[in-house]
Formats: C-alpha cells, sequence, structure tokens
C-alpha cells in the first residue's frame, strides 16, 4: 500500500509567467492562489489552488531554461502528496540511492511563507520528467483556494495523461519507484484524480504528460466561454 495519498500538484514549467497565468486563469476561470519565488532555486512560481490539486506554473532557473529551450514548455513534473515523508524515503530509498527528505521554501510579495518537506526521485529511469513526494508544514490555509470568476469554472483535476515509447519502463517507475497501485484497467489512481499511461507510437526519447483533464462547477457554462480542448503552453487542456 502507498503512503502516497494524492496528487498534490502539477508542475508546468513556462518561458513567460506573466503570458501563462493569464492564458491558465482564463481556462481555469479563477484568480491565482499565490504569485512567489524560491530563493534557493532562483525560480518564480504562480499556484492556483483548485478542489483536489493545484497547478504551479514555474520561470526561471538554469536548470527549467535549458529544458525549455531544449524541449519546449509543458508539464515537467508531477508532485505527489505523502502522509509520513520519512516513512515513504525508508521504502523507495531502497530503489532510488541517495533519496532523502528535504526542506524546501517559498515566499510571496506580501512575506508569506510556505515550508515542505520534499522527497526528488532522481533516476536515469525517471523517463524524463520530475516526480517528487511532498509533505507540508505549512498550514494548508496559507494557500488559498483560488478564486471563481466566471460562471463554469475549473473545480477539480480528473485524469493526467502520460503517453510512453515504452510502456514497461513507464509502468515500472511507476509501480517499484515512485510505488503508486496500479489499477485492473492499467491506470494509477492517486487520490481523487487518476493517471493514465498510454502508448507513444512517435519514439519521443522521454514520456510526454500531454492532457490534463478537468471537471467544472457547470459544463454548458465552461463550454459557452470555451470551445473545444486548449492548447496552453504545450499541455493540452480539456473538460471531462
Amino acid at each position: 500500500m502507498t503512503q502516497l495519498t494524492h496528487l498534490d500538484h502539477v508542475q508546468i514549467g513556462v518561458a513567460d509567467l506573466d503570458a501563462a497565468v493569464d492564458d491558465f486563469g482564463s481556462f481555469l476561470g479563477r484568480q491565482p492562489s499565490w504569485r512567489g519565488d524560491h530563493p534557493a532555486q532562483g525560480t518564480s512560481n504562480c499556484l492556483f489552488r483548485i478542489d483536489n490539486t493545484y497547478l504551479e506554473l514555474i520561470a526561471g532557473g538554469r536548470f527549467l531554461a535549458t529544458r525549455i529551450e531544449n524541449e519546449g514548455e509543458g508539464v515537467t513534473g508531477l508532485f505527489f502528496g505523502c502522509s509520513d515523508i520519512d516513512a515513504y524515503v525508508a521504502r523507495a530509498g531502497l530503489q532510488v540511492r541517495g533519496m532523502a527528505a528535504r526542506e524546501g521554501h517559498g515566499v510571496d510579495a506580501d512575506g508569506n511563507e510556505r515550508r515542505w518537506r520534499s522527497a526528488h526521485i532522481m533516476t536515469e529511469q525517471n523517463r524524463g520528467n520530475f516526480h517528487a513526494a511532498i509533505q507540508h508544514d505549512t498550514d494548508p490555509g496559507v494557500l488559498a483556494y483560488a478564486r471563481p470568476v466566471v460562471d463554469g469554472y475549473v473545480t477539480d483535476l480528473a485524469e493526467v495523461h502520460v503517453s510512453s515509447a515504452d510502456l514497461g519502463a513507464t509502468h515500472a517507475l511507476y509501480d517499484e519507484i515512485v510505488q503508486l497501485d496500479r489499477q485492473s484497467d492499467g491506470s494509477y489512481q492517486v487520490g481523487e484524480t487518476r493517471l493514465l499511461v498510454e502508448p507513444d507510437a512517435r519514439g519521443y526519447h522521454r514520456d510526454r504528460i500531454h492532457t490534463l483533464v478537468f471537471a467544472a462547477s457547470d459544463s454548458s457554462s465552461f463550454h459557452a466561454r470555451i470551445e473545444g480542448p486548449t492548447v496552453i503552453c504545450s499541455v493540452r487542456l480539456t473538460i471531462d
């Protein structure tokens, strides 16, 4: 049984944070929850907290800038909420050498702070994306829900779609290293979000986390303002 309880957040690397905030805010129908910086990493981010997870738009930093230059914008990582990160590290660390829970720190323009401990799964088996377990040490209320500003706003993240040219390797990543519980249909149920691994015949050298499927407060109102799937920062966004 995994110690990962839910999909804490999806990290999306962007070249222009202001533009991405506007575009995602329009799709979600919500105002941002948080705008801040990671002083130790030299990155800036904006968070949209919805009912069952949050989206992190992140820009800056040498590693991220290089990735965007080489591969473009898009989902760069999945962070899984953990009820006991020390126990998770003790278990998953048998598969990943050097895994440790490290402290993280973010601060917004008003000086509000968020602190957490995360264990990064740094391995060549990571399939080109970033995966981590995270346990927040700050009161959850510090990250407010993103305020809805229209009818038909996005409420939940229902599905995350991952395409892979090597399904066996990707399932090994999520089964043995990340340690999610695979369902009988081959998907992974992480809290209220379903993670689906799909074949990719185009032969990409890394997995592509390419589609996020959401639920809306009112689907008719949502489709009245946004017609069909939307692509923002190379991520396909749609409503279930």
